[in-house]
């Protein structure tokens, strides 16, 4: 799995299929219980190798849209299309398995 942190080392995107780039790679075993249910950009820190809830989070104002709802589908749309696109240049160089 990999994940990208900002300067301030929160987590604000992560990929489960392991083709986010720039990223740090991370093993599932560091995650919270509920890291996948509740995640939201910036809600975790990765510090120390470890993955801890942001104790300076704050959930942003919405009044239309919630911000973790959207950032869960960006992200969802991010991954499929990056892992399209690896699978389109493996094919270009001759490779047969996707």
């Amino acid at each position: 799995m990999r994940i990208a942190v900002n300067k301030a080392d929160e987590i604000y995107l992560f990929d489960q299929n392991d083709v986010l780039t720039p990223a740090i790679e991370i093993d599932e075993s560091v995650l919270p219980d509920d890291f996948f249910s509740v995640f939201a950009p910036g809600y975790y820190l990765y510090q120390d190798d470890k993955v801890i809830k942001n104790p300076n989070f704050v959930k942003p104002d919405s009044p239309y849209i919630e911000p973790t709802a959207q950032a869960k589908v960006l992200a969802t749309i991010q991954q499929m299309l990056m892992a399209q696109a690896a699978s389109i240049a493996k094919l270009k160089h001759g490779g047969a398995e996707v």
